[in-house]
């Protein structure tokens, strides 16, 4: 990252930070990543936006942050409009910060249209539409193997759907210029980082190939390995980003993580792993690719639980599906068994 690109985001965050106050959460500092949940202003909100901020290294010089949308009533309409516009704003002033015009942006959506949900929402004054009106696909999330070609998330139902959401401002955004995001419901991961997929298309087509590994089940539980080749910590985050835009593994119990890169210029290794609610499991397989000596490389073991408890088996089971995609991948050179030297022994004459 570059001193400039430091000094603004180190900059931004102060501002923010007194400007939202408690507001403005502070979700990872490894990984410099902030939320704020922005609402229409009503009390009690009649519309509210949990915006997930991560930064990456090229920003804001060569172009925005990452980003995450979560809410219950995102459609795949309105999030391309607040997509668009968002780029827009960034595009209106490239290479300056952006957040601050990006929540106050989001604000004034969220107030122009709460109106309108409420005279979609009849009879009631919630955010989202009663969990019955919602499509059978919104209130599913399905679990089970991910394969290369697998389909991103389904398009969800809700009352936003009929929304009017070409006001003044939204206009005069092109809708061909509109990066193309679905939106699956169901599941609260899965609003937020498919944000992230529609706001990043360009950051995520330069994201490293990610190879899905062999399925393991045990007990109704099936774990799955993903691994890709890395050599940044902003590689790092796409890979992470382009998974989560798959329904199947974004609504998974488990996205354990780990990476190993070693930086060349620095003479130094940078590594670090997430459990994701599996406690001590990245630690694990962050231990098990330093003994195999990997480099430049991540990997991610999804777990979708079966409702019965595994015990000790699930750390065997999620090291061993590390291990198995590893060598899938070419990171691990498997040794093949040494030749006993010693020769037989002829048995001698009594």
């Amino acid at each position: 990252m570059s001193d400039d690109n430091q000094e603004a985001q180190l900059e931004e965050v102060t501002v923010l930070s007194s400007i939202y106050g408690a507001d403005w959460v502070t979700v990872s500092e490894d990984f410099c990543t902030y939320s704020l949940c922005v609402t229409d202003g009503s009390e009690p909100p009649r519309l509210s936006l949990d915006l997930q901020v991560t930064y990456l290294d090229s920003y804001p010089s060569d172009g925005p942050p990452l980003y995450d949308l979560g809410a219950d009533w995102l459609t795949e309409e309105v999030q391309c409009t607040i997509s668009t516009e968002l780029q827009a704003l960034y595009d209106e002033t490239p290479g300056e910060v952006v957040l601050f015009r990006w929540i106050e942006w989001l604000r004034e959506f969220l107030t122009d249209q709460s109106s309108t949900l409420a005279a979609l929402c009849t009879g009631s004054d919630a955010v989202a539409a009663d969990p019955s009106n919602q499509s059978e696909a919104s209130e599913q999330c399905a679990a089970g193997v991910v394969s290369d070609g697998d389909a991103r998330a389904s398009v969800s139902i809700s009352p936003l759907a009929a929304l009017s959401i070409g006001d003044s401002t939204t206009q005069r955004r092109s809708e061909a210029s509109a990066p193309t995001a679905t939106m699956g419901g169901g599941h609260k991961r899965v609003a937020h980082v498919l944000g992230k997929a529609a706001a990043s298309r360009l950051q995520l087509e330069k994201c490293p190939t990610i190879l899905h590994g062999e399925t393991l089940t045990d007990r109704k539980s099936t774990f799955q390995p993903h691994c890709a080749a890395v050599q940044t910590l902003d590689q790092v985050k796409l890979v992470q980003a382009d998974l989560m835009t798959n329904r199947k593994i974004a609504s998974a119990t488990h996205n354990i993580m780990a990476y190993r890169i070693f930086d060349e210029g620095r003479n130094a290794w940078l590594q670090d792993c997430d459990d994701d609610g599996e406690t001590a499991a990245g630690s694990r397989v962050l231990h098990l690719m330093q003994i195999l000596e990997v480099k430049d490389v991540i990997v991610v073991v999804t777990r979708w639980y079966g409702g019965i408890h595994l015990g000790a088996d699930r750390f065997k089971h999620i090291n061993s599906c590390a291990r198995a995609v590893l060598v899938q991948f070419g990171a691990v050179v498997v040794k093949e068994p040494a030749k006993s030297g010693k020769s037989k022994k002829s048995s001698r004459n009594k």
